[in-house]
């Protein structure tokens, strides 16, 4: 059948790169990648390309909502009144669940999922909880105090008591499982392209062996 290339002056069977082009690139790119069975780089384009890749995105930004409902409950109920202050049996004041410091420390926790949202990548959830860490250690560095004053009598209410429960599984997540669970998938991809390479890594010469008899 004549081509465009034909008609040009070209060969006949001989295609433009218009005709062709979309399969030189699939061929160049199987080439470069080693698309095919037992060629180097076939586990890398087969770990880009399988469907893990695109679970792991919904896991991601799955973790990235949870957290983003925690932390909204955080910020309603520390505006919440929290805890009733009694001296001598008399009521003296109402303090709110967490305050303006919880707030913020919930806010620092979260604006950072916004970026990891758009790009779901395990180095962006990690850096996550480093910013989560550091977060925290300065929120509890400047709420600690040894000071009390033991004639106050202190009434905890509901608000604060769902507040320690909502922004603690905040941290919880932030700090232990988000850093634990890219660790150990990283260690799990590192061992499963390994294996694959050795799969695919053709057999090596035949090694002659001598036995004695005695």
């Amino acid at each position: 059948m004549a081509t465009r290339a034909a008609d040009d002056g070209a060969p006949p069977g001989r295609h433009t790169l218009a005709g062709s082009g979309t399969r030189r690139l699939r061929h160049a790119a199987a080439a470069a990648f080693g698309h095919r069975r037992g060629r180097p780089g076939s586990a890398m384009l087969e770990s880009m390309t399988t469907p893990a890749d695109a679970l792991t995105r919904k896991a991601i930004r799955g973790t990235v909502l949870s957290l983003w409902v925690l932390a909204a409950c955080s910020i309603v109920l520390a505006c919440l009144p929290g805890y009733d202050v009694y001296e001598r049996g008399e009521l003296v004041e109402t303090r709110a669940a967490g305050g303006a410091a919880a707030a913020m420390l919930a806010t620092w926790l979260t604006v950072p999922g916004i970026v990891v949202w758009i790009h779901p990548r395990r180095a962006l959830l990690f850096g996550w909880s480093v910013l989560a860490w550091l977060g925290f250690l300065i929120y509890f560095a400047a709420m600690f105090e040894l000071h009390f004053d033991w004639d106050l009598e202190i009434v905890q209410r509901w608000p604060a008591q769902a507040l320690s429960y909502a922004l603690g599984g905040l941290l919880l997540i932030l700090l232990v499982f988000v850093p634990s669970a890219v660790v150990v998938h990283r260690i799990v991809e590192i061992v499963r392209t390994r294996r694959a390479r050795r799969a695919a890594a053709p057999p090596g010469p035949p090694i002659a062996r001598i036995h004695r008899e005695r």
